[in-house]
């Protein structure tokens, strides 16, 4: 004790102190490293998604992506609200443009259809492009919700970075993100729902929530629907699969 006042009173740290801030400061360089290695994980996704997007050299040959990229060209953006809701007059409307079978939802039409008006890439061998260049986007988005979800759960750096790098690397989603189709604006918004669910979830010491979570929260339902109205259901217990409990 004695040496330890004699320390504090010489403006010297004492060894607790010392090894605290020395701790502290080792955190944060391991914080900054599992940061840069989810970085790289995005930015090698990013490539596998990117590269190559004109795969069929303007031919194409996807003929689901063919279909809408022909829904694409005929609709186009609307004056005003007033007219959207008028779904007889609307010109988003592919029932008023000789397409009353499309059967695709309309979120993923929109938005490549203004973005292609934004950088004026409307045409038919364009608009495809812009298709595929947002389908990876939502890909791409798909892995940072996978590498959030497992943080959140599991709170371990090390797991959350394997389950990016899994959805960062998989095969069919690398392929799915080089077309323009719905598949990746659906697994967006799934995992998205599937995030926000997590969200609401208290969580206890451990990884996993130790208490029910209130239903009819309005977060979940902004990305899936209205929230699940059931009730009460048990806390997780030892040993059961926690997707079951979810």
């Amino acid at each position: 004790m004695e040496h330890h006042n004699r320390m504090m009173e010489s403006g010297l740290p004492a060894p607790e102190t010392a090894s605290s801030q020395t701790a502290a400061r080792a955190r944060v360089r391991l914080d900054w490293l599992w940061d840069l290695l989810i970085i790289g994980v995005l930015l090698v996704g990013v490539y596998f998604r990117f590269v190559g997007l004109n795969w069929d050299q303007d031919q194409h040959l996807h003929p689901d992506e063919r279909f809408l990229t022909m829904v694409e060209t005929s609709i186009s953006p609307v004056k005003n609200l007033a007219q959207y809701f008028d779904t007889q007059e609307s010109t988003l409307n592919p029932h008023n443009r000789g397409y009353g079978f499309y059967v695709y939802g309309t979120l993923p039409l929109f938005m490549v259809r203004y973005a292609g008006e934004w950088l004026s890439q409307t045409g038919y061998d364009e608009i495809n492009l812009v298709g595929r260049q947002l389908s990876a986007l939502m890909d791409l988005g798909t892995v940072l919700v996978v590498y959030l979800i497992a943080a959140r759960l599991y709170r371990n750096r090390r797991l959350s970075l394997l389950a990016a790098a899994l959805a960062a690397f998989s095969v069919l989603p690398i392929q799915l993100s080089h077309f323009f189709t719905v598949d990746t604006f659906t697994n967006f918004f799934g995992m998205l729902a599937l995030y926000f669910a997590v969200r609401l979830l208290p969580m206890g010491a451990g990884a996993f929530p130790t208490q029910p979570a209130g239903a009819n929260q309005p977060t979940d339902g902004l990305a899936d629907g209205p929230a699940d109205e059931q009730g009460d259901k048990p806390a997780v217990k030892p040993g059961e699969d926690p997707l079951t409990y979810w």
